[in-house]
């Protein structure tokens, strides 16, 4: 699909890992009564694959295999604080025109479905374990200006 477009919605890998980590442990439970099957998600859990799994796409868009017009990046905080902002920005990024019907249709959905009408899921964050571990994300944060959270 060389016309695909695509939308990155990037968050502080720490905190995205935790929760992925969270998730996985919830389906397993959901599913099973083993949760974490030695070596089963080992790919998952190392940091270091985290790492290069962020930084691949950083690798296409330099040597232009992945257009930047075909790349639009979001940050997470954004989208969760202005969502409609954000969703605008996407639009505009790829040369869509967002009609008025439906921003409209979208800002009422969000009226009657703040996001503090559902509660926030509580996890255990997983702590990054070294200056080592925390700096294998540093390209990535720093590339497409990622925040800590």
């Amino acid at each position: 699909y060389p016309d695909a477009n695509f939308i990155w919605s990037h968050r502080d890998p720490t905190k995205a890992r935790s929760s992925g980590i969270n998730m996985i442990g919830i389906l397993g439970w959901i599913r099973s009564d083993r949760v974490f099957v030695s070596g089963a998600n080992e790919t998952i859990l190392d940091e270091t694959v985290t790492a290069a799994m962020l930084t691949k796409p950083i690798e296409w868009l330099e040597s232009g295999v992945l257009p930047r017009s075909q790349q639009a990046n979001v940050q997470y905080l954004d989208l969760v604080e202005r969502p409609l902002e954000s969703i605008e920005a996407m639009y505009t990024h790829f040369g869509l025109k967002l009609s008025t019907a439906a921003r409209d249709r979208m800002a009422a959905y969000l009226q009657a479905n703040p996001r503090v009408k559902r509660a926030s899921h509580k996890y255990s964050e997983q702590k990054e374990q070294s200056g080592k571990a925390a700096s294998l994300f540093d390209e990535y944060r720093r590339y497409f200006k990622v925040k800590h959270e």
